[in-house]
């Protein structure tokens, strides 16, 4: 079995997946898993959806350095420091959580989707070395300052709705899109 998807259940136990070792996709969204400490490391796996359900400790998922699709959405994540290591995500998904410091994101340059709505942000500097990204939602955060947007050239949707913006940092995006010809979306 390479895919096992279990959405949408009562699951609390995370252990029965560690016998599976050739897995790639595991989705176990919706579920009540509040403890992700016994998932051990797949090397095969790189597609792992755990949204919607109870997780605020995220350590564990430092080993998947194989994983290029990650989505933690709609938890009670505060602190993604060990994602920094998961350099071959192309897809993040941390809508939704308790996240204020988004430094760690900064190393994750093959990163073309990112979401990041529903959260504590208000810094978003660390973005500005993800040139890859295609697509970046940062709506309902704390967000007053949108320099950072100025590098991110390959941006086809930006969605900023619901944050701190002034008429300033709203005159700044005329300078933004002069800078990202392909945007297509901006909200």
């Amino acid at each position: 079995m390479t895919e096992l998807y279990v959405a949408g259940n009562s699951i609390k136990d995370v252990t029965p997946v560690n016998v599976m070792n050739l897995i790639e996709k595991l989705n176990l969204s919706g579920n009540k898993i509040t403890d992700i400490s016994k998932l051990e490391t797949h090397k095969y796996l790189t597609e792992l959806n755990l949204s919607n359900n109870n997780i605020s400790d995220i350590k564990q998922l430092s080993s998947f350095i194989a994983l290029e699709k990650l989505f933690i959405d709609n938890n009670e994540v505060a602190d993604i420091n060990p994602l920094v290591s998961l350099k071959s995500l192309t897809q993040l998904g941390l809508a939704r959580n308790r996240i204020s410091d988004i430094v760690a994101l900064k190393y994750l340059n093959k990163l073309t989707v990112l979401a990041l709505s529903g959260n504590r942000i208000k810094d978003i500097k660390p973005l500005k070395t993800l040139y890859a990204l295609d697509s970046l939602y940062l709506e309902n955060n704390q967000i007053d300052s949108i320099e950072a947007l100025y590098k991110l050239e390959k941006a086809k949707t930006i969605v900023l709705a619901g944050n701190n913006l002034s008429d300033a940092q709203f005159e700044q995006l005329r300078t933004i899109l002069q800078n990202c010809d392909i945007i297509k979306e901006l909200t």
